[in-house]
């Protein structure tokens, strides 16, 4: 079965040059490994992929399982969903070396985010059973869900979840991996896979990626991606910037919240990962609030803590320092701490719309005097 799927995907899949494709349909298969590896070393996935086929199932040259494990493995960090199952299910079946369902669970969450029908359906399964993720029948139901319209087994497992997972408050999601993707057209996408123990909460996981700060800005959060998974394949909205992650839940009462450390996505980073973030309100007209806000976001960076500038239309009338929820009462306790004529004891509770968890609202009145010359 996974051979047919193989071969079909490789028919379906996008030309890389049409006399390679030409070849491998007429059974030239040492001319399209020629011109599928002179792609691949161009930096093309799909003839990455390509050759992985052609190794992994014998076709003009001798099986090689290892071999084609490598271009597998090439094409999927470069994004390849279907490179990303076929890892996934070597690493599954100890094809290559011994079985590893966690490692296989990532690669699954990765190629399921990335929409393949089966990965979601074998990740489903690796729920169902607790093999290399927590046991939690939620996800498992999810993944199932997923990929029930293309794989028809998939409504076959979904009859042996009897009930919904139960528990306590809410768990801390764990964070299984997080991978930066360059793809083709200069753009860049953040595939994330996290796992779960069951708990209380039946609302959706929040992603949160943060671009961290560079030498022209303080950094900031992005808008936050909801899903009731555990895989999320997300563009970064700019490729340049070098970024961090978090998943969390949502208690059942909507003012709590667990969340993972945060993790960076690419090598090599050396700023400060995320302690929290920060939005500056300040009046349209209120220039002082402005050049108090830049200086204040300034020193927050260096210190791990993102913040925005936002004007708003109406004067802020005076400075407050606002949260949303019990679980950043103590951020928003060490900002207000640090503010003019403010003390720890004037961060409150507030309905103040806040976009994500882990921001706290500022609203700035005056600041700064004007620079003299």
């Amino acid at each position: 079965m996974r051979a047919l799927a193989l071969l079909a995907a490789l028919l379906a899949g996008p030309a890389l040059a049409q006399t390679a494709d030409d070849a491998f349909a007429n059974g030239e298969y040492l001319v399209a490994r020629e011109l599928w590896q002179e792609a691949a070393e161009a930096g093309d996935r799909d003839a990455e992929f390509n050759l992985g086929v052609l190794y992994d199932l014998g076709l003009g040259v001798p099986r090689d399982p290892v071999r084609a494990f490598r271009h597998y493995l090439g094409a999927a960090d470069a994004g390849h969903a279907e490179a990303q199952f076929n890892v996934a299910v070597m690493i599954d079946a100890g094809t290559v070396r011994d079985p590893d369902a966690r490692a296989a669970a990532v690669w699954y969450g990765r190629a399921a985010a990335n929409g393949v029908p089966r990965a979601a359906y074998n990740l489903g399964l690796l729920y169902l059973g607790g093999s290399g993720v927590a046991q939690n029948g939620r996800l498992a139901r999810y993944w199932l869900d997923e990929a029930s319209d293309a794989v028809p087994a998939a409504g076959d497992a979904l009859t042996r979840i009897d009930a919904p997972d139960t528990g306590d408050g809410v768990a801390r999601p764990d964070v299984q991996g997080g991978f930066r993707v360059d793809l083709p057209d200069d753009t860049a996408r953040a595939e994330l896979v996290w796992t779960a123990a069951p708990d209380g909460s039946d609302g959706p996981f929040i992603v949160q990626i943060a671009e961290l700060p560079g030498a022209e800005d303080t950094g900031r959060l992005a808008v936050p991606t909801e899903t009731p998974g555990s895989a999320a394949s997300v563009p970064l909205d700019r490729a340049e910037a070098r970024h961090a992650w978090r998943v969390l839940r949502l208690g059942a009462e909507g003012t709590t919240y667990a969340a993972s450390p945060w993790a960076a996505i690419e090598t090599g980073i050396d700023a400060p990962l995320p302690e929290g973030a920060v939005r500056f309100e300040v009046g349209a007209e209120d220039a002082d609030a402005r050049r108090l806000a830049q200086a204040l976001g300034t020193a927050l960076a260096r210190n791990g803590i993102l913040s925005r500038i936002a004007a708003v239309e109406a004067p802020v009338e005076e400075t407050a320092v606002r949260y949303a929820f019990e679980t950043d009462a103590e951020l928003a306790a060490r900002i207000a701490g640090i503010l003019p004529g403010l003390g720890a004891e004037a961060a409150t509770p507030g309905s103040a719309p806040v976009l994500v968890p882990g921001e706290v609202v500022v609203s700035l009145s005056g600041g700064l005097a004007p620079p003299t010359n």
